[in-house]
């Protein structure tokens, strides 16, 4: 089977997921905005320029002979969608207003993504992987809330953000298979595969973002 081969003596089981990338300017559009979030001195663990992504998939902690498996199952999702483009735009929350979990960028996209993130879910359960149940929501993590200092500092700089901003248009044409691994300073992200979206292009469909 094609696809990544660790080698040998390496770990029993990496940490995996899908997604796809953001190109670089829009990754700097958005650091503008964690820097005007950043500096109300909330404890926020933010996430990295570099790191900024659109997750598909959480595989979770993965065995590594199973990798190789993965890879295969994307390379025949990937086959039957073309590229298609989406907006970064806005921002929301996860959790309550006024005490927030998770910070993100919205995203607009249209229906290819949905089918190519349904696709990718619908093999990999048939082949047995265990992906959660949630529904899709396509967004991007700016940051995880930490604990309750600087809260109110900081859901006051949230309502005064407008929640309409463009941060980028990005064209995707292919899924990334990341191994994220944690250091001292946070989870560092390596691309253990990568399928190139070869399907059919298809112009002119609605678009959509979650609120």
């Amino acid at each position: 089977m094609d696809g990544p081969r660790p080698e040998s003596g390496a770990e029993a089981f990496w940490r995996l997921f899908i997604a796809i990338a953001l190109d670089e300017p829009t990754r700097r559009q958005l650091l503008t905005l964690q820097h005007r979030w950043r500096a109300v001195g909330a404890d926020v663990g933010w996430v990295r320029t570099e790191g900024l992504h659109l997750t598909l998939i959480f595989l979770g902690e993965t065995p590594v002979e199973r990798v190789p498996e993965v890879a295969a199952r994307m390379e025949e999702c990937a086959g039957t969608c073309g590229p298609f483009e989406f907006e970064v735009i806005g921002w929301g929350v996860f959790g309550r207003p006024e005490r927030p979990r998770v910070l993100w960028a919205g995203v607009r996209a249209p229906p290819q993504l949905a089918e190519l993130q349904g696709a990718l879910v619908s093999s990999l359960r048939a082949a047995g992987f265990p992906i959660e149940s949630r529904p899709f929501v396509p967004h991007i993590t700016l940051g995880r809330v930490r604990s309750g200092r600087g809260l109110a500092a900081l859901t006051s700089a949230l309502r005064s953000t407008m929640n309409d901003t463009v941060w980028g248009r990005v064209v995707a044409d292919r899924v990334l298979l990341m191994r994220s691994r944690l250091n001292a300073h946070g989870p560092v992200y390596t691309v253990a595969h990568e399928s190139a979206l070869k399907g059919r292009v298809r112009d002119g469909e609605d678009h959509e973002i979650p609120r």
